[in-house]
């Protein structure tokens, strides 16, 4: 198992978390969700710790724990006091690697993540959000929500499951993260005790490789009975492995990634047509999309849609600002050092590099890179970013009438 270590000095707790390269874009079809629905079932115990035991325990100490499964890793973490790391983690690592898998408790979790699906079937948000990898992506493994099918959840056999955790939870592939009042020397002791043999280098990464997807300038529109049209507009972005991340960044941070952003002074504060409109970016090892999402009144989609695609346009042709660029670098240099001032914050972003990346770049590294970026670099960045075409997706009432796209996925090469 490779470790990553940030030891602070003074703290009290320590945050630790298990992450394991396994995702919903090395998924088959026949399997779709069931990365999401094995990180479930490990909370349901092994032969040593049921799920009564677990909870009891994580509420003694007054800590938390919880999971999450992504396009491309499962992690497993909690954050506890010092003096309760090794009880937590002899937890962890026995329910992570040994759950018991029991047929009842499958077809009891079933019914979970069940429901699970049927929220985000009924959540015009995430409807959109999923729809815009379909338009971006089409059939490949990652455009699938996450979550996963319906159907598979249903039909999927206990014999399936544990073959499937035999196969892909691996300690040889796993990273352990610990961030927080304890040494390296005092983790590797502990660890070593429980019979885990630990690395410390990070020579390559773990994650499997994934055949990159054909990007896509479609659309996807869903009817769905609700007041606003919840829309994505994306475009092809940089992947993680890329030397583009900080630029991508600053362009993000400059359209739509704050309050002095263009899209939020024009579309909100100027015009009066959105609530709310935010950047977003999904960077993995093997594909990125870039782009901006939010919601708005049907009857002001259109007017919306005319003054988004002016700035969108406007943004490639000229670039940004030199104050705008120095705004950026260092709105970026607060919030992202703001971010990791929590050892929980930090420990996630170690444990994800040195899985995805097998490297982590420091905080230092990432703000010098940011400072280094040129005004004239930034704009030559930015025209070739921003396509002529966005991929779109738009979810609400009326849909076909109110925005113009046909119900249904439309894919354009």
């Amino acid at each position: 198992m490779r470790l990553v270590n940030h030891t602070i000095p003074g703290f009290k707790s320590v945050a630790c978390g298990i992450f394991l390269p396994v995702g919903s874009s090395a998924e088959s079809e026949k399997l779709a969700g069931v990365s999401h629905f094995m990180e479930h079932l490990i909370f349901k115990g092994s032969d040593r710790y049921d799920s009564d035991i677990i909870a009891n325990k994580i509420d003694s100490t007054g800590g938390s724990f919880n999971a999450y499964t992504s396009v491309e890793h499962t992690t497993f973490y909690f954050k506890v006091l010092s003096d309760d790391v090794s009880e937590m983690l002899d937890i962890f690592l026995d329910v992570v690697f040994n759950p018991k898998l029991a047929k009842s408790d499958i077809d009891k979790e079933r019914g979970v993540v069940l429901s699970e699906i049927a929220s985000m079937l009924d959540d015009p948000d995430d409807l959109s959000h999923n729809g815009i990898f379909d338009a971006c992506w089409g059939s490949h493994p990652a455009a699938r929500p996450v979550l996963g099918s319906s159907e598979v959840i249903k039909s999927i056999d206990t014999e399936s499951l544990r073959k499937f955790h035999s196969s892909e939870y691996l300690q040889d592939n796993a990273v352990i993260s610990f961030c927080g009042g304890m040494s390296e020397d005092e983790i590797v002791s502990m660890l070593n005790d429980k019979g885990i043999n630990v690395s410390s280098s990070t020579p390559s990464p773990l994650v499997k490789k994934i055949v990159p997807p054909r990007h896509n300038t479609g659309t996807y529109s869903k009817e769905f009975d609700v007041e606003q049209i919840y829309f994505n507009y994306v475009w092809q972005g940089p992947d993680l492995i890329s030397d583009d991340i900080e630029k991508a960044l600053v362009a993000g941070s400059v359209l739509s990634g704050s309050y002095s952003s263009r899209l939020f002074r024009r579309l909100r504060e100027k015009e009066g047509l959105v609530y709310g409109i935010s950047g977003l970016s999904h960077l993995f090892t093997f594909a990125g999309l870039m782009g901006v999402a939010g919601s708005v009144p049907r009857d002001k989609f259109k007017r919306m849609e005319e003054v988004l695609l002016e700035e969108i346009a406007g943004f490639k042709r000229e670039g940004v600002s030199r104050e705008e660029l120095e705004r950026s670098k260092s709105m970026i240099r607060g919030s992202v050092a703001i971010s990791l001032e929590g050892n929980m914050a930090s420990m996630h972003r170690n444990g994800k590099l040195a899985l995805l990346l097998g490297r982590i770049k420091s905080l230092d590294e990432l703000l010098e890179r940011i400072d280094a970026i040129e005004y004239e670099e930034i704009n030559d960045y930015i025209a070739g970013l921003i396509p002529e075409k966005s991929s779109v997706s738009v979810v609400g009432k009326d849909i076909e009438k109110t925005t113009g796209i046909p119900v249904g996925l439309s894919m354009v090469a």
